[in-house]
Parts: C-alpha cells; sequence; structure tokens
C-alpha cells in the first residue's frame, strides 16, 4: 500500500475523494472503533454523501463511532491511497479533541495509548502516515515511537 498525504489547500484539486477519516484524541489516547466486519480496529470513518460536507461526515462518523460525546473537529488533509492491486482511493482526513465522551465503556469504539498490533489494524501505514502529518494537533507526549509499541492484551 502506498500513502499520499496532500496540503489542504491541494484537496480542492483532487476529485474521487469520497471518504472522510477522523483522527480522534481523548486526553494522550488516539480512539479507534472496532470494525464489524472484520473486526479490526479503524479511525472513525465514513463516506461523503451527496450535498453533504467533508466536515459534516467528519462530525457524523466520530458521532457513530462514541456515541454522545462533546468534539470539535477542524480539517487536516487530504490523501490518497493506492492498493497493490492498483486500487485507488482516497479523502479527507480531520483531527477531533474528544472533550466529554459519556459512553467510554462502549465495545465499539475505545482509546487507546498505544496502537494495537498491525495484524490487528485496518491499513496501519495509513493511520501512522496521517498521525504523523496531524503531530502540530497531538499532544507531544503522543509520539509515534510511543504509539507504535503493541499494546497489552
Amino acid at each position: 500500500m502506498q500513502v499520499a498525504i496532500y496540503a489542504t489547500e491541494e484537496k480542492r484539486r483532487r476529485t474521487g475523494f469520497d471518504h472522510v477519516l477522523v483522527l480522534a484524541r481523548r486526553g494522550e489516547a488516539l480512539i479507534l472503533r472496532r470494525d464489524r466486519i472484520n473486526a479490526c480496529w479503524v479511525l472513525p470513518e465514513g463516506q461523503l454523501a451527496r450535498g453533504q460536507s467533508a466536515e459534516e461526515a467528519a462530525r457524523s462518523a466520530l458521532g457513530e463511532a462514541v456515541g454522545e460525546a462533546v468534539f470539535d473537529v477542524y480539517p487536516l488533509c487530504a490523501y490518497g491511497v493506492t492498493e497493490e492491486n492498483g486500487k485507488e482511493s482516497g479523502g479527507f482526513c480531520y483531527v477531533a479533541d474528544v472533550r466529554e465522551w459519556p459512553d467510554e465503556a462502549a465495545d465499539e469504539a475505545r482509546a487507546f495509548d498505544r496502537l494495537p498490533l498491525s495484524s490487528q489494524m485496518d491499513r496501519p501505514a495509513l493511520i501512522l502516515a496521517l498521525h504523523k502529518w496531524a503531530g502540530e494537533w497531538f499532544d507531544a507526549r503522543i509520539t509515534l515511537e510511543r504509539l507504535g509499541q503493541p499494546a497489552p492484551f
């Protein structure tokens, strides 16, 4: 898999970008949700509906993942992914700071101090590339080195 990150200004020139990913944090932890089909941990994500803005899709995707929560979202970048079979996809990435999360004990989403093993994540290369790009949005204590260590299970 190859990942390309585009500055926010470039995203208007990209076509075919119909997905939204959200890098959300709760305190010092990155929020991932459990995919219902393959049981891997993924970033909250959604698909742009006709007439829907990318920010609306990001808010909806994060709301579905964390339930009743108080959060702010900010545009980060656009991204493109080329799979090993040549299939291309792309979308927009937003960052979010979850301030209140009453349903934090829910099974579908979890805040990770350390990322799960790569084998337990969907598209780990994309998650790490976006996290690196979002470094300025996250607390300096959350570094790629720290998040790169497997979490104990």
